[in-house]
């Protein structure tokens, strides 16, 4: 087989992977979804459990992403696109401000009993132009509810706000996940203290799993 000819062949055959995996893939989390998350070699467990509750206004951080053609070619898992494009990724910028909501809210309980879960602390989206635009002057980001179980981005200018954008104006392209570190606070309690990388270990005296940090603290105390 002629060089060229094998050449064509094989980036036929990524094209069509690609849009393939573009069309079938299954609908990814947004910004504060909880739920059981592993990525495998053969595909990912996607399964969002419920979004957590929000009472105060959570500052996020945004970083554009400038993908090219090319690099579609370079890695097996590269973000899907047909042409040079500028994706932007939102991540939460402030987890303890997560950690200290989630604490106090009904869903505690579930949490401490459901090992498996993380929650969703940063996602990759390809926005229109109008969005954009609107998002590029914007000064500051938060994570908002403005209503049960929806979250929505909300852009301020001069301390105004000046729009709210919702997740499904754009295309979640990939997503990332923090687990919680649990620990007890001064009042005996078994809280969450922290929020890492998923596949990162806790800090000192906390750990991944509630139950451990309180078996650990129920030893301590009979020592």
């Amino acid at each position: 087989m002629k060089p060229l000819y094998f050449f064509l062949l094989l980036t036929l055959s990524a094209c069509s992977s690609l849009q393939y995996k573009t069309t079938s893939a299954q609908a990814l989390p947004e910004l504060g979804t909880i739920g059981v998350y592993q990525k495998y070699a053969l595909g990912d467990q996607i399964e969002s459990k419920t979004v957590m509750d929000l009472s105060d206004p959570v500052r996020l951080a945004i970083q554009p992403i400038h993908i090219s053609e090319r690099q579609l070619f370079q890695k097996k898992d590269s973000l899907v696109t047909t042409k040079d494009s500028t994706l932007y990724r939102i991540e939460i910028l402030d987890k303890m401000a997560i950690a200290s909501q989630l604490n106090v809210s009904k869903g505690l309980e579930y949490l401490k009993k459901a090992e498996d879960c993380k929650i969703v602390t940063s996602v990759t989206l390809d926005f229109p132009s109008n969005i954009v635009t609107e998002l590029e002057s914007a000064d500051e980001l938060y994570l908002v509810q403005k209503k049960e179980k929806t979250l929505s981005v909300e852009l301020r200018k001069n301390n105004k706000i000046v729009r709210c954008i919702e997740f499904t104006e754009g295309k979640i392209i990939d997503f990332e996940t923090s687990a919680f570190c649990w620990g007890q606070n001064k009042r005996k309690d078994i809280v969450i203290f922290d929020l890492v990388p998923a596949g990162s270990a806790c800090n000192a005296n906390t750990y991944k799993s509630a139950a451990k940090a309180k078996k650990k603290h129920e030893i301590d105390f009979f020592k």
